[in-house]
């Protein structure tokens, strides 16, 4: 997009920070500009501020977590200015902390502010730009957090990686309506992005406000290292002028970036590797006899290959799955091969749900030593097709299953100081999206959380490991026979191309027997189709031609040169 002058951009966040840095550098391209920000006071100020630079300016109070908020402020914008030809998503908040400190109403409010704000602003917007025929741009806020994690802000990092995600999905989709797709990823820039509380609202928890000391420690930090929000704005236009798909101002972060990246394609070397993927022996090591697995979704599918993988070396196990009527049929087949085996009806939804389950696991087996958080659904849709419940569905299992499987079962697994390991399953879409973004959003969630999370139980003896399956012969896309009753009750999946790549898939045991495996390495990525990696290695080609791209950007080069950070800011990887 070249030309700006006269159309319209509108920018969520856009009261402060980097919100309106942007909004200031599109209107002095001559574009006209809505900021929307839920902080009513500086709303006002920042389009005061904005016309005394003679930019055409308005303001709407927004909510991006809901819809109809959004959809209010849509409308608005064009009462006002008649079209809207940039979208720019960028309100956010910060969460940080170890994982015992993490409250669900912290987990549900950065998950309906950063994942489903961004998700509301494209699925309203995209349709508008699409109606004047003139094309447009989005840009989406995630972070250098969306493409590396460490310890203490798996929340924060899952929604910035499915901001990615998703990102890098609809530019393919939207390549074809004339609709360029942009996301942005900066370190630490000089906004109030940790003083995020101070707008929670009373259904999250409430405002929590920092006091004076708090804020003056942290405006420090910001005047120390933080990048001034302008320079990161010059940067957003200059990659809008040239459709570029990453925004970078930080190319120094190639340093922890890198590792990540090296990390990922050595999971292929160890998948082309694997005994269990070439149908030869398991590799002896560490006996399973005498411990316990709880393995959710474990009726079926991956989980009962995990289970028979688990058993067949000597492991207790416990199924757990929310279709009571699979549970008898596993355990049939489980104890005909002689496995010890239990089960219990849990829906990962509800964290009281898995607390029972955990209580069960303990009442029969005493101990548990390893947890398979499998249980997964996949809805996937064009966009603006898919209803906010089934948005909210596939989080509340794909996403917040996961978290309760973890942050209950971790203490557990600490508490009898032998030892264990943890297996969330995402997908090989957590690691390269495609159009219709909303299953890799949860995915590209749930290996941010596995890699905070394994720096972070490491010291507790306590091994953490993402399975990224191709497709595999399950009943994935089947999901909707099993949704509640909150989210829309049961539903029939439509069929697709995708239901007969699955049909098409490798066997579940095979997954079993190599997720054995790499619970016996400590692997930390868990690959099972090596013949993805050219599409995963063609995105970090993509990934490290934009830290190219931003070493000469001239809006970074206003800047001095940044030292590197230290490697140690990544978690370690093998």
């Amino acid at each position: 997009m070249k030309d700006f002058r006269g159309k319209t951009a509108f920018v969520t966040g856009g009261a402060s920070g980097m919100g309106l840095a942007m909004a200031e550098a599109f209107g002095a391209e001559g574009m006209n500009v809505m900021l929307a920000d839920i902080e009513e006071g500086a709303l006002g100020r920042a389009i005061q501020a904005l016309r005394d630079k003679q930019i055409r300016c308005e303001g709407v109070v927004a909510d991006v977590s809901s819809r109809t908020s959004m959809r209010d402020a849509a409308l608005e914008t064009i009462a006002k200015f008649g079209k809207v030809h940039v979208i720019v998503n960028n309100a956010g908040v910060a969460v940080s902390g170890p994982m015992e400190r993490m409250t669900q109403e912290e987990w549900r409010w950065v998950l309906d502010v950063n994942l489903k704000g961004v998700a509301n602003g494209v699925e309203i917007f995209v349709p508008l730009i699409e109606s004047h025929g003139e094309g447009g741009h989005i840009v989406n806020t995630a972070s250098l957090a969306g493409l590396f994690t460490g310890p203490g802000i798996e929340p924060y990092s899952a929604t910035k990686y499915a901001v990615v995600g998703m990102s890098e999905g609809w530019r393919a989709e939207l390549k074809s309506r004339n609709i360029g797709v942009s996301v942005l990823c900066p370190a630490l820039v000089n906004t109030n992005i940790l003083d995020s509380y101070r707008n929670r609202p009373d259904s999250y928890g409430g405002a929590r406000p920092l006091d004076d000391a708090q804020r003056a420690r942290i405006g420090q930090m910001m005047d120390r290292g933080g990048m001034p929000a302008n320079v990161v704005a010059m940067a957003v236009l200059e990659a809008v002028k040239d459709d570029t798909l990453y925004i970078i101002p930080h190319p120094e972060y190639r340093a922890v970036v890198e590792p990540r990246l090296e990390a990922i394609e050595r999971g292929f070397d160890r998948a082309e590797n694997s005994p269990a993927l070439n149908g030869a022996p398991a590799a002896p090591g560490e006996t399973m006899r005498g411990k316990t697995v709880f393995i959710t979704g474990g009726a079926s599918g991956i989980g009962l290959g995990m289970a028979q993988a688990f058993g067949a070396e000597g492991a207790n196990v416990m199924i757990a799955d929310v279709q009571a009527d699979a549970i008898p049929r596993a355990l049939e087949m489980l104890r005909a091969r002689q496995i010890r085996a239990e089960g219990v009806v849990c829906d990962v939804t509800s964290r009281d749900s898995v607390r029972a389950a955990a209580l069960e696991t303990i009442v029969r087996f005493g101990k548990v030593h390893f947890v398979c958080n499998n249980a997964g659904v996949a809805v996937m849709a064009p966009i603006g097709r898919m209803s906010e419940a089934e948005w909210d569905w596939q989080n509340a299992v794909n996403i917040m299953g996961v978290v309760h499987g973890v942050e209950i079962f971790a203490p557990l697994i600490a508490a009898h100081g032998e030892g264990g390991h943890i297996v969330n399953t995402a997908s090989g879409a957590g690691l390269v999206s495609g159009p219709r973004v909303q299953y890799s959003a949860t995915k590209y969630a749930v290996v941010a959380m596995s890699e905070g999370w394994r720096e972070q139980l490491k010291d507790r003896k306590i091994g953490v490991s993402v399975l990224c399956p191709g497709f595999v012969n399950t009943a994935i896309f089947d999901s909707r026979r099993n949704r509640g009753a909150d989210y829309g009750g049961p539903g029939q999946d439509p069929a697709g191309a995708e239901r007969i790549l699955v049909e098409r898939g490798i066997d579940p045991l095979v997954v079993g027997q190599r997720v054995l495996e790499a619970v016996k390495a400590d692997e930390d990525y868990v690959l099972t189709h090596w013949d993805f990696r050219e599409q995963v290695e063609k995105r970090h080609r993509r990934i490290r031609a934009a830290f190219d791209y931003w070493e000469k950007s001239p809006a970074i080069n206003t800047l001095p040169k940044r030292a590197p950070p230290p490697i140690g800011v990544l978690r370690a990887t093998q």
